[in-house]
Parts: structure tokens; sequence; C-alpha cells
């Protein structure tokens, strides 16, 4: 009869290691989604690290009418391999200068 008891106080304590094992589970995959969403959050508010198409034109006429620049290929940063402007840009460089 003893033995019963112990089996018995041995299941609830193993039980009750259960449910906080299950608490402890679920807490930290709450955490971690509060972590991954405000994460997001931080990312779409933050400003752009690539220029918008309106502010590299700007850029680019700011820059083409220092007399400085002598190619006004030559600071392009969006796309390195674009041959098929090469020969409009030697077009407008030619008439300029």
């Amino acid at each position: 009869m003893v033995f019963f008891f112990w089996v018995f106080c041995l299941m609830r304590i193993l039980f009750a290691i259960s449910i906080l094992s299950f608490l402890a589970l679920l807490w930290a995959a709450m955490a971690i989604t509060r972590r991954i969403r405000a994460s997001h959050k931080r990312e779409s508010s933050s400003t752009p690290t690539q220029p918008e198409f309106g502010q590299y034109l700007f850029s680019a006429a700011k820059d083409a009418n220092s007399p400085s620049s002598q190619d006004p290929s030559a600071n392009r940063r969006w796309h390195a391999s674009q041959s098929h402007t090469d020969s409009y840009n030697k077009a407008i460089s030619a008439n300029r200068g």
C-alpha cells in the first residue's frame, strides 16, 4: 500500500514537471516571436540602403553640372554592365565638351 502511495506522489511530481516544462517552452516561443516581429518592424522603418532612382537621377544631374566631372558614366552606381548606354553617354559627353 505504501508503494502505491509513493508511485502516486512521483506521478504527480512528474506531471507538474511536464506542465512547467511546457509553460517554459511556450514562454520561449512567444519571446522569440516578439523578438522577430520587433526586428522586422525596425528593418521596415529604417531608411533603405540603396538610394531611390529619383535620388540617383538628381545626384547624377548635379554631378554632371559640376566642372570637375569628365565622364558622366564614371560614377554610375546602378548597374556596372550597361553597355547599351555607354555609347549614349559618350555621345552626350562629346556634345558637351
